[in-house]
């Protein structure tokens, strides 16, 4: 009996212990990704320290007038980097709504290639390295990019 609840208690840490891990790692390729994009389109590394908002312009209802007011209240005054796709008619919007903002436009293949393809209009912080936030720029999410932005 007891052994039975050992052994289930057991194989839960196990799980925990390798999804936490593939967590970090993703995090980490993920992170390291961005700064081989953003190398390769700006053809200078990124600094340490950086924030990206990517915009998935080419689905339909990603970046929708609440996203872009999200961003207009929450990163105006911000220095962010925002990946947008080359064809993209957001530019002159993000560029009146986020004017501190570095744009940076690549073909759809280029953007897919480094694994930054997300349905909805992302906030990713990096520091030292590492992932600190990765959050989708939707409504529900304002407490948590308020807090994320202002760390």
């Amino acid at each position: 009996m007891y052994s039975i609840q050992f052994s289930a208690l057991l194989v839960a840490a196990v799980f925990l212990l390798f999804g936490c891990e593939n967590t970090y790692k993703n995090n980490y390729k993920r992170e390291k990704n961005i700064r081989k994009f953003l190398e390769e389109i700006t053809k200078e590394p990124p600094s340490k320290n950086f924030d990206v908002i990517i915009i998935p312009s080419s689905f339909c209802g990603a970046c929708t007038s609440e996203t872009l007011d999200i961003i207009r209240d929450e990163f105006f005054s911000e220095k962010v980097i925002v990946i947008l796709e080359a064809n993209s008619l957001l530019s002159e919007k993000i560029k009146s709504i986020a004017p501190h903002s570095t744009i940076v436009t690549a073909e759809s293949k280029t953007i897919e290639k480094y694994g930054l393809v997300f349905v909805k209009t992302r906030y990713i912080k990096c520091r030292n390295s590492n992932i600190e936030c990765s959050l989708e720029i939707i409504e529900e999410n304002i407490p948590q990019l308020t807090a994320c932005i202002s760390k």
